[in-house]
């Protein structure tokens, strides 16, 4: 069986083939590598939009609706809900996708209203209301 084998490759048909499989498994190699720089390029470009992505227009939330003020900053906008007397007052910036009409305004409600400490949730540039 092994005489066979032997013999079937040095065929010269065999040997036409085996040189054929090479080239069109390069001619597949350099495609999938072609392919993955190609998916690597994007990520690269996209990375900031796919790691921090901007909330939609239509999902920005008015932080006004928990009570708290409205205010401009030099370079950034804010809900600000003032201390009692003799409280602190907590800055809060809030993580990624979030905005401070979300989890800043009703965070800054809730500690306001319970605790009486001032709160700033400050909103990131390009961001909901900002």
């Amino acid at each position: 069986m092994a005489m066979a084998a032997d013999t079937a490759l040095n065929h010269p048909a065999a040997g036409a083939l085996l040189a054929g499989a090479g080239s069109w498994g390069f001619w597949l190699l350099t495609r999938a590598a072609g392919c993955y720089a190609m998916v690597l390029l994007v990520l690269l470009v996209q990375q900031r939009s796919l790691i921090f992505p901007r909330p939609s227009e239509t999902s920005i939330a008015d932080p006004g609706k928990t009570g708290g003020q409205i205010i401009t900053l030099e370079r950034a906008t804010a809900v600000y809900f003032p201390a009692a007397d003799g409280k602190n007052t907590i800055v809060f910036f809030h993580g990624n996708g979030d905005q401070i009409g979300g989890v800043a305004a009703h965070l800054g409600a809730k500690l306001n209203d319970e605790e009486g400490l001032g709160f700033v949730g400050v909103e990131y540039p390009g961001y909901g209301i900002a």
